[in-house]
C-alpha cells in the first residue's frame, strides 16, 4: 500500500499498541475505514449486528451487504482497501470483562449508552488503556469526547453526561436520527485526535469538542474550559443520542 502521501504527517509503524473498535455501525464503521486506509497493520472490531437498509445511508455498508454481520462485512472491505491489514473480528457483544482484558487505544461506539456506561465503568480502571473515544450524534451535532485513561483522574465531568437511552432523538420509524456528514465529521475528529497520540503532537485533545452542521465548536477540558472563550450551547437532549 501506497502511504507517499501521509507518511510524513503519519506513519502506520508508530503504532506500537492495540486498536479497539467496539460498535462499527456510523461512526465505527468510518474510523475503521480511516485507519484501513492510513495503513495501520491490526484492527480489532466489535459488532453482533446485520447490516440492513436503513443502514445504508449513513454507515460504511452497501446493499451487497445486507443481511451479513456488520463486523464480517466491514471486515472484508478493509481489506480490499488494505491487503496487508490483520482485522480481528469479534461477533459477541462486547463485556465490561473484555473490556478490562483491553489494551491500548478504545473507540467505545455501541448504541446503547447502558452498555456504554457498563464499558465505561470497566475501561476508565483499566490504566493498560491509553485514551477511549466516544460520541453522541443527533440530526445536526454532535459531541465528541476523548478520554485518557489514567488513575486518579477525575471524570466527572465526563460522567455527567450520561443519560437514558429513552431520551435518544429517534425520527419517524423508530430509528436514531444520523446524518452522513455528521458522522463523517465525528469520525475525522476522533482519527486526528488519534494521529496526534500516535504522533506524540505537542496537542493535546480536549476532552469534549461540540460541533454542529453550521460550523459552531465548542471544546472542553476535563478541568477548564478552552478554545474559543464561549460558553457550551444549550443542547437539548432529545438532539443527542
Amino acid at each position: 500500500m501506497d502511504l507517499s502521501r501521509h507518511i510524513s504527517v503519519f506513519n502506520p509503524t508508530a503504532v506500537k499498541h492495540d486498536i479497539h473498535i467496539i460498535g462499527v455501525g456510523a461512526t465505527g464503521s468510518f474510523v475503521a475505514m480511516m485507519l484501513a486506509r492510513m495503513g495501520v497493520p491490526v484492527i480489532n472490531i466489535y459488532d453482533f449486528d446485520d447490516v440492513e437498509i436503513h443502514n445504508i445511508p449513513n454507515q460504511y455498508y452497501d446493499t451487497g451487504d445486507l443481511g451479513k454481520l456488520k463486523a464480517e462485512a466491514l471486515a472484508d472491505k478493509l481489506r480490499l482497501i488494505n491487503p496487508d491489514i490483520t482485522v480481528n473480528v469479534g461477533k459477541e457483544a462486547v463485556t465490561p470483562e473484555d473490556v478490562s482484558k483491553m489494551s491500548g487505544y478504545l473507540f467505545s461506539l455501541v448504541d446503547s449508552m447502558k452498555v456504554r456506561k457498563e464499558l465505561w465503568e470497566a475501561a476508565k480502571a483499566n490504566t493498560n488503556l491509553i485514551n477511549v473515544w466516544e460520541s453522541r450524534l443527533g440530526s445536526d451535532q454532535a459531541r465528541v469526547y476523548s478520554l485518557p485513561i489514567k488513575a486518579g483522574l477525575d471524570y466527572a465531568r465526563y460522567e455527567q453526561d450520561f443519560y437514558d437511552d429513552d431520551n435518544a432523538e429517534v425520527s419517524a420509524c423508530g430509528t436514531s436520527i444520523t446524518v452522513l456528514p455528521i458522522v463523517m465529521m465525528t469520525a475525522s475528529l476522533m482519527i486526528v485526535q488519534f494521529i496526534d497520540l500516535v504522533m506524540e503532537n505537542p496537542v493535546v485533545p480536549h476532552f469534549k469538542t461540540i460541533f454542529d452542521n453550521h460550523y459552531n465548536k465548542y471544546e472542553e477540558d476535563l478541568e477548564i474550559t478552552t478554545g474559543l472563550g464561549e460558553s457550551e450551547p444549550e443542547l437539548i437532549i432529545d438532539d443527542i443520542f
